[in-house]
């Protein structure tokens, strides 16, 4: 039997069976996806993305609710060689995809880099081809670490009680961003992505590990050594807001 066919074996009837059922809970939860949605689903290159795109396929084999996934990479400043294996793994699997380039650094200096300034470029793109392939939902890999880390960023280093919400409007809700993966944790998606062998095609960030995300996810897993519920706490906390002790 093809190894391909192998691997998506594996993950429909494996231990991972359960990071499938904790996308769908998100989806239900949330009210992610209907019936007829067409997703745009943003691959970047990394387990992250990889996980998100494969889950949301099996899901949808197997889900009442009918549903069109896209791929879409974003080709920025890196070799050309990242687009054809980008490519190459999209038609390996038989994904619908769509590859956008974009000129991300304009000769300026990779360290000057903030990390806001690159994430808007990259978002805007994906906005802009949603758009063209009508595609009302844009799935984006965020997990659970990734949303309890922006809150405490947000609330330490900008003053603000904000998160990455699993389901959030734009436009008049003309397109909706979903993060189905948010119940899931990363050690998690590490784990599938070891499993089934994802390639690592993404951007490494120079300033990544100097970056205040990082010294929030390093606090955070301090904390989870000895209290596990740390990191979906943090996550429930914006949906167990008392008012009557907020100023």
């Amino acid at each position: 039997m093809n190894k391909d066919i192998l691997l998506r074996d594996r993950l429909l009837y494996s231990e991972f069976w359960s990071l499938i059922k904790k996308v769908g809970k998100a989806i239900t939860d949330y009210n992610m996806i209907e019936e007829g949605d067409r997703i745009l689903v943003a691959v970047s290159g990394g387990k992250d993305s990889f996980s998100l795109l494969h889950l949301l396929d099996f899901r949808r084999k197997i889900s009442p609710v009918k549903y069109e996934i896209i791929a879409c990479y974003v080709h920025y400043n890196r070799p050309d060689e990242f687009k054809e294996k980008m490519k190459e793994y999209f038609e390996r699997y038989h994904f619908k995809y769509v590859i956008k380039d974009l000129e991300l650094i304009d000769n300026k200096d990779m360290k000057k880099i903030k990390c806001f300034w690159c994430s808007w470029n990259r978002r805007k793109v994906l906005f802009q081809t949603a758009k063209e392939l009508n595609c009302k939902k844009l799935a984006l890999g965020h997990h659970l670490d990734d949303i309890a880390q922006s809150i405490l960023l947000n609330l330490i280093f900008h003053g603000e009680i904000s998160s990455s919400p699993p389901y959030l409007e734009f436009f008049g809700g003309r397109l909706i961003v979903i993060r189905p993966l948010c119940y899931i944790e990363e050690k998690d998606i590490q784990k599938l992505s070891k499993s089934l062998n994802f390639p690592d095609y993404d951007i490494k960030c120079p300033v990544k590990f100097d970056s205040k995300r990082n010294l929030i996810k390093n606090f955070i897993n301090s904390l989870s050594k000895d209290h596990s519920n740390v990191k979906i706490n943090i996550f429930k906390a914006l949906r167990n807001i008392r008012e009557r002790f907020l100023t």
